[in-house]
């Protein structure tokens, strides 16, 4: 402190007079190394390197804290002039820092505002994402719905124009039903025994009655029209039935009337197609000339187990136990279904067919029996016989001629039936149809193209169906003398052998 003061006097008195003044310990405690210039630190080197401080101890102990505190002084001043620079350095660094630190503030600061400009440009992204998707879906969705209605208004426009005609020609249908059923209930009733001119003479007698009582008709009306099924019949064709057309009718009596067909088959041509026919359900055949009475057990057995049964060789006289047979006389009893034969009541199934055929071209039945049974006449006649030829004929002349008259007739009657399942398949579909959902009804337009591909098939096949027919109508024309020749020596022959058999 004498150093640093130069006003003070460097003697002993002035410098123990500084010491004993008060405030000394205050003023050292407040001296402040790192403000003391060069200068004094320099002479107060030269000051304590000269201390001794065993001789200050014993001088006095409190001088060598005094200069044990001197000495410190000094140390720390030049341990402070090494520090200095490199604190002077730390402060630059740290106002730096302090500086760059406000700009690194300010930075995350306007990152932290980018971050959440983002934030909101992700959402609007996500949002306007979601939208697009929603747009594109339903984008899709009504493409699809177009290119489904551009589908309907095609398949129903076509299908609208066939149902329009369809239910013309049914209303049509509607108006001739009356007539056409009365004619079909005459037919099977009692046309069966009659021969081709007798049934065309009661048919238009027929006729006649609904004219002139004001019954509508079909005016092209006929029994093969209106209860054959061409798929069928050519089934018969094939199991043995002739094609002519009194064959055909007698065949469609012979399995849609209600009652038993008792056949009048003297050339065999009826029993052939019945035991062809029925040969898929185990038919049983048995003649009623057999002796012991076979035929009853034959009877017997068929009702129970529900098999057909053919009776061959019939006689003009019926024993009165096959009568509830013939009837049907069927009754409940003991919780089934039972009929009366002969002195007992046995178990009736519902599969359980009759045919029955005679030998006899002009035979005499009771009335009773004809009443029951439904008596046709299988028996050929020169006209049947001219129109059987000539069917063999032609499918000798154009054997593919016939079999492509075949084909399209299959092909159609396999259209007809997929066509019929389609349409009901249809209506269901558009009766459960809303119209939220007719334009996504995938099911509905796949049944509308299938019902058009169909129809499409159908016309076609009618149309090449009547160039065959018309060829088969021309080739008849071209052939029309050979079935009359050959008929007229077959039906001699017929005549020579019917004349031998009675003269035997």
């Amino acid at each position: 402190m004498c150093i640093r003061d130069r006003s003070t006097q460097s003697t002993w008195e002035a410098k123990s007079e500084l010491i004993q003044g008060g405030n000394i310990l205050k003023r050292l405690h407040n001296l402040d190394y790192t403000k003391m210039s060069e200068s004094t630190m320099k002479h107060l080197r030269t000051i304590i390197i000269n201390f001794n401080f065993e001789e200050i101890r014993k001088a006095d102990t409190a001088c060598v804290s005094m200069a044990n505190w001197c000495k410190a002084m000094y140390e720390c001043f030049e341990a402070y002039k090494k520090v200095a620079p490199q604190q002077e350095k730390v402060d630059r660094i740290e106002a730096e820092y302090k500086v760059k630190m406000k700009e690194v503030k300010v930075m995350e600061d306007a990152l932290e505002v980018i971050k959440q400009k983002l934030r909101e440009l992700e959402a609007e992204h996500k949002k306007l994402s979601e939208e697009a998707k929603r747009l594109n879906d339903t984008k899709e969705q009504t493409t699809y719905k177009l290119n489904n209605a551009e589908k309907l208004i095609d398949l129903l426009g076509s299908e609208g124009e066939r149902w329009t005609k369809t239910i013309s020609r049914l209303k049509e249908e509607e108006k001739q039903l009356a007539g056409n059923i009365f004619l079909s209930a005459a037919f099977t009733s009692y046309i069966g025994p009659f021969t081709m001119k007798y049934r065309q003479r009661l048919m238009e007698l027929w006729q006649k009655i609904c004219i002139e009582n004001k019954l509508r008709f079909s005016n092209d009306y006929s029994i093969i029209k209106t209860l054959g099924n061409q798929m069928e019949i050519k089934g018969w064709n094939i199991q043995g039935l002739p094609a002519d057309h009194i064959s055909v009718e007698n065949g469609i009596l012979a399995t849609k009337a209600q009652r038993w067909p008792l056949m009048i088959d003297p050339e065999g041509q009826a029993n052939k197609w019945i035991k062809n026919m029925e040969k898929a359900n185990k038919l049983v055949a048995v003649k009623m000339t057999s002796e012991g009475n076979e035929y009853l057990k034959a009877i017997d057995q068929c009702v129970q187990a529900g098999r057909p049964l053919l009776l061959e060789d019939v006689q003009q006289e019926f024993d009165s136990a096959l009568y509830p047979i013939f009837g049907r006389k069927t009754f409940k009893s003991e919780g089934g279904e039972r009929i009366s034969f002969g002195e007992k009541d046995i178990p009736y199934d519902r599969h359980f067919k009759l045919y029955l055929t005679s030998k006899h071209s002009n035979p005499h039945f009771l009335p009773e029996v004809c009443i029951m049974l439904n008596v046709i006449n299988f028996a050929v006649t020169f006209d049947a016989l001219e129109e059987q030829l000539l069917v063999e004929v032609i499918v000798k002349e154009k054997p593919e001629l016939e079999e492509e008259r075949t084909r399209r007739i299959t092909e159609i009657a396999t259209y007809q039936k997929q066509l019929r399942d389609i349409e009901v398949d249809i209506l269901e579909k558009l009766t459960n149809t809303t119209e939220d959902t007719i334009l996504t009804n995938e099911d509905l337009i796949i049944s509308l193209e299938q019902s058009k591909r169909s129809s499409i098939e159908i016309a076609k096949n009618i149309k090449e169906s009547s160039i065959i027919e018309q060829q088969v109508n021309k080739l008849s024309l071209i052939h029309i003398s050979e079935p009359t020749r050959l008929g007229m020596i077959s039906y001699a022959v017929f005549c020579l052998k019917k004349k031998k058999k009675k003269k035997k």
